[in-house]
């Protein structure tokens, strides 16, 4: 009977809370803090009593100050196993909202808890991670309670709910970023919101600073002063990292870029912040929570404030998009964006979001200007280009929607060169001053032709807030069925495996250009792959050379550069192993690497010893080595060494491996027989012979946690497995170089 009320008030066929018992309790006796973010966020405070949980709702969190009395709403008992329960209950549902568990601990009471609840006043002490101390809980009424904190445990722990010093989970990330669809989705599980024209800003609160960050990482917060005033008292001293959009609404309510544009040269306070996502809150990493959750705790941050001059909660639709679209279109907005409901933020283009404009947008280089006959100091027309397949193309003029005449000028200045830097079928006028291209515009269209060029082109203004690199890779490789899951339980996408290798490239390219290949593909999915070492046509980026193998010359491929890398992905490579040697020096070697396979059930710490001792070996030879995981069971320990002989260079890598397995012979052996391997590391040497790959560093794996054979230093071998480096957690390691000196020592370091 303790639990009718809480089992009468929900629909278990619906709700995932537990459904629970009554239990024996124990002497020592567990308490939990859960925060609670439904139409009104709370905390709910549970003490476990007599096999159930007591339950109080309190709006503010327990206090810090005794002089501070926190209302504390006596609610239904909870079953035992409510202790763990973390979540969404959903809409329609008791509580509806999200669930997360603040802090647990043990509890012991200080006054008799039975006579206590009859008589209204219970005191306790708390034992829990981040809330410690005694406490007492008065009843005013039948349902309401005052929660106060005792004098006597103010000097042991000033730490509470409302004082925790929280700092934000990461620093470093990119933004989520939308497809280009022409269709809207037919299926369920979407909802859209506006499409708004403005600056993509992602807001950093912490220690009561805050940072207005655009998509290249530049700092607008002095531009948006009186947005992030509000943002601060917004925050009410929390932390937390926000999504949005900073725009300009126009008489009608539309945002327009161009007027976003003339109010930051003014420094204008007229501007809005539209927020759409929250990725961390309170000191934790929300971007693996599904969309509809983080929206569901953003909203109910906004239900704090009932009255912002500058900051609005992006609201969306579930269901019709095509309803929504066509609204959108009679009131001449920018377009909608749609999302899937239950999607990560990857921090890349993933196909999760996807982009339908209403009014045909795009972003061009301006590659050249003309100066008017009638007023030499305005500007008559623009030239405009953009990327296809790697060139840089000409795309037509833009005359309308010039107002900034004499800032263009300005910037122009500095740019001019006496060649275009474009090509172009279409003669182009001896009066143009040409720009190298390192301005991008926003330009409104009505159509292409069908040679590609702009007709009836409006421009709308510079695009600072973009990073120009990405925006031109981006226009290089047509990537066909970008929407494809590659890693099914992951929900990956060949869009995603496109953009991670886009990533990387920069730290992966020095490692693997000029290198023959064989690659691994996968055209479904990671559960369907094939080996591919020959080419079947030439494709940009792709080296094919020929290798004479007895009477036959077979053909072979390396990749020389960043189309090569993604052309192969757009192909359906997911994995990309190299050779020792370059592709021009093929009697060279100059990339040595022992693999470290564990037999099955050996722990890490043994596989662990297995590359000290390894690494010891190298250095008695005084040879440089390199780390990095090989994203399976093992690790690889990497050599560049310079050989003339592949046979000499082969001997001393099988040497190398003797002599461990001499020296220790219970550990390690040299024997690739499954059978000799029985509670031991095979050294695998056999990846330096001619001809033999090893995976890439940085090279994704066909496995289902999408690990990463990734480069890293050897203080971090007691700290990373060979599989803890995945898709998912390699960004924040792009700024560190754990391979720092391997091409000087690729350089320097022989084998005569």
């Amino acid at each position: 009977m303790r639990l009718h009320k809480y089992k009468s008030k929900r629909d278990f066929a619906k709700t995932k809370e537990p459904l629970g018992k009554i239990v024996k309790s124990s002497k020592k006796r567990i308490f939990v803090i859960q925060h609670h973010f439904s139409k009104r966020e709370h905390y709910d405070f549970r003490l476990e009593w007599r096999g159930v949980l007591l339950s109080w709702a309190i709006p503010k969190g327990l206090a810090s100050n005794p002089k501070d009395k926190r209302l504390a709403i006596r609610v239904e008992d909870h079953p035992y196993d409510y202790k763990d329960f973390e979540g969404e209950i959903p809409e329609g549902e008791y509580g509806a909202g999200i669930v997360e568990i603040y802090d647990q601990g043990l509890w012991e009471p200080l006054t008799p808890i039975n006579n206590g609840l009859k008589e209204g006043m219970i005191k306790f002490e708390l034992f829990g991670s981040k809330v410690k101390g005694k406490y007492a809980l008065v009843r005013m009424d039948e349902k309401n309670w005052l929660i106060i904190k005792e004098k006597e445990s103010m000097i042991k722990n000033k730490t509470t709910i409302n004082n925790i010093k929280y700092t934000n989970p990461f620093s470093s990330f990119s933004v989520e970023l939308a497809l280009l669809s022409e269709e809207i989705p037919s299926e369920n599980g979407w909802l859209y919101e506006i499409k708004y024209d403005g600056y993509r800003i992602v807001t950093i609160i912490e220690k009561n600073k805050i940072k207005m960050l655009t998509r290249n990482k530049q700092d607008y917060t002095d531009k948006f002063a009186s947005i992030s005033k509000e943002l601060l008292e917004f925050s009410n001293s929390r932390v937390m990292i926000l999504d949005g959009e900073v725009i300009k609404c126009d008489d009608n309510g539309k945002s327009d870029f161009s007027a976003l544009q003339e109010s930051i040269k003014h420094k204008r306070n007229d501007l809005t912040y539209v927020v759409f996502d929250l990725i961390a809150l309170d000191g934790k990493d929300l971007r693996g929570y599904e969309l509809i959750k983080r929206k569901k705790l953003l909203k109910s941050l906004f239900n704090k404030h009932k009255k912002l001059n500058s900051i609005v909660y992006s609201e969306h639709i579930e269901g019709d998009g095509k309803v929504f679209f066509e609204k959108a279109e009679k009131l001449n907005l920018e377009g909608i964006i749609g999302k899937k409901k239950d999607s990560q933020y990857l921090g890349r283009r993933s196909g999760n979001w996807i982009k339908l404009k209403c009014r045909k947008s795009d972003e061009y280089y301006i590659v050249g200007y003309n100066l008017s006959m009638v007023e030499k100091e305005k500007i008559k027309s623009l030239l405009l280009a953009q990327y296809e397949n790697g060139a840089l193309k000409y795309r037509g003029k833009v005359g309308t929607g010039i107002k900034n005449h004499q800032d263009l000028l300005k910037k122009f200045k500095a740019l001019a060169v006496k060649k275009p830097s474009f090509i172009s079928t279409t003669k182009i006028d001896k009066n143009v001053i040409f720009l190298k291209p390192s301005l991008f515009a926003e330009i409104e269209f009505a159509e292409l032709t069908s040679s590609g060029l702009l007709r009836q082109a409006s421009y709308k203004g510079i695009r600072y807030d973009k990073d120009l690199k990405n925006l031109a890779k981006d226009n290089i490789i047509e990537i066909t069925s970008p929407d494809r899951i590659v890693y099914p339980k992951l929900k990956i996408t060949k869009q995603n495996i496109v953009d991670y290798y886009r990533m990387v490239s920069e730290k992966m390219l020095p490692l693997i250009s000029n290198r023959p290949l064989s690659v691994y593909r996968c055209h479904e999915n990671i559960t369907l792959g094939y080996i591919k070492k020959h080419p079947e046509k030439k494709i940009a980026g792709i080296k094919i050379f020929n290798i004479k193998e007895e009477n036959n010359k077979k053909e072979y491929f390396a990749i020389t550069s960043l189309n090569g890398l993604i052309n192969e992905v757009q192909n359906g490579t997911i994995e990309f192993h190299v050779w020792a040697n370059f592709y021009n020096k093929l009697t060279k070697p100059n990339y040595m690497v022992f693999d470290l396979d564990p037999d099955e059930g050996l722990s890490i710490n043994t596989i662990r010893q297995g590359v000290k001792d390894l690494k010891k070996i190298l250095d008695d030879f005084n040879l440089k080595s390199f780390l990095k995981t090989s994203g399976g069971k093992g690790y690889h320990v990497v050599v560049p060494l310079s050989c003339n002989s592949w046979s000499k260079f082969s001997s001393f890598a099988k040497d190398v491996a003797l002599l461990m397995e001499n020296k220790y012979p219970d550990r390690y052996t040299t024997n690739n027989k499954k059978s000799a391997r029985k509670g031991k590391i095979f050294v695998d040497w056999l990846r330096n012979k001619k001809g033999a790959t090893s995976v890439a560093p940085y090279s994704l794996r066909a496995k289902e946690n999408a690990s990463v054979s990734a480069p890293i230093s050897w203080n971090e071998l007691n700290k990373i497995a060979p599989d803890d480096i995945t898709y998912f957690n390699i960004e924040s390691r792009l700024k560190k170089d754990p391979w720092r000196g391997f091409e000087k020592t690729l350089e320097n370091q022989n084998l005569k």
